[in-house]
């Protein structure tokens, strides 16, 4: 007597083991039984919430996967804006002038960055073909809150700045590197900055232990240095509106090999600090931190 195959729905299907009968999901089983899918099937009966009926995405999801507990959500992303901003870009060779309203900016500073002749603004009364300032900034009928930094270049490289307003002018100038007693060498570059306010206050914010040279201010009202930098400043002639300083070690200076300040407040005041000290104005009692 010759055998019938017997008829393929008859077979055991695993997914039958999974799906009650109610359901209307029908799968082809393998003809061999995978082992993990062999191992599902015998595992006990599925909980109450995935015995019901119905053939949505989710029941079929729920069913391929048995007992499998879900996967967890993936972490959320962080943008790399989140994590480390990148740096400014760096520029040479920059004039900002406004005719009217505040200049608030921040600016980075290259003193050996080449800039294409094309890019080069016109020249201002205060500069030379020859001798260009690194960064000129004037507002003709608003103050000024400039955070200004310079990288690091040759120790013979200038570092050239001029500022003017007619209001209140704030300056937190960072340079890179201190220059120590004991040690000749000092980092660049070297600064020269001019500063004028016709009818507004000066504060002017420097690093520690980093400049070294004169620092000549012209006031019509008081001039105040901070208590940490009056221990590093020496006044060796005042006169009328005007006071010749002298920042850091004087004894091995050399007016080539120096920085230079200038400030002038025609009818204001000048203060000067360090740019990690808590950033007072003289004239209201509120603090700021730089």
């Amino acid at each position: 007597m010759t055998s019938q195959p017997r008829s393929r729905k008859s077979q055991p299907d695993v997914s039958q083991a999974l799906v009650p009968a109610s359901s209307s999901h029908d799968f082809d089983s393998p003809a061999v039984l995978d082992p993990l899918l062999h191992a599902v099937a015998l595992n006990p009966a599925l909980p109450a919430q995935q015995q019901q009926t119905g053939s949505s995405n989710t029941d079929k999801n729920t069913k391929k996967n048995g007992s499998m507990p879900p996967r967890s959500p993936p972490p959320p992303y962080r943008s790399r804006s989140q994590a480390t901003p990148p740096p400014r870009q760096p520029g040479n060779y920059m004039t900002i002038i406004r005719e009217s309203g505040p200049i608030k900016e921040s600016f980075l500073i290259d003193p050996a960055l080449s800039v294409p002749s094309g890019l080069l603004p016109p020249l201002t009364p205060y500069e030379t073909e020859d001798c260009r300032n690194n960064l000129n900034i004037e507002a003709k009928n608003g103050e000024i809150d400039a955070d200004i930094e310079a990288m690091r270049s040759g120790w013979l490289t200038r570092f050239r700045v001029d500022i003017r307003s007619r209001g209140d002018i704030v300056i937190r100038l960072r340079l890179p590197g201190t220059v120590s007693p004991d040690d000749p060498t000092r980092p660049g570059p070297l600064c020269v900055m001019n500063v004028y306010a016709s009818s507004g206050n000066i504060y002017l914010l420097i690093p520690r232990k980093r400049l070294e040279g004169p620092l000549n201010v012209i006031s019509r009202h008081n001039v105040s240095f901070s208590p940490a930098l009056s221990k590093d400043l020496n006044i060796f002639n005042e006169k009328g509106k005007g006071k010749v300083c002298f920042i850091g070690n004087f004894s091995a200076w050399s007016e080539d090999l120096g920085d230079v300040i200038n400030l002038e407040a025609k009818a204001g005041k000048i203060s000067v600090q360090y740019n990690d000290e808590p950033f007072v104005k003289p004239e209201t009692e509120g603090c700021i931190i730089a």
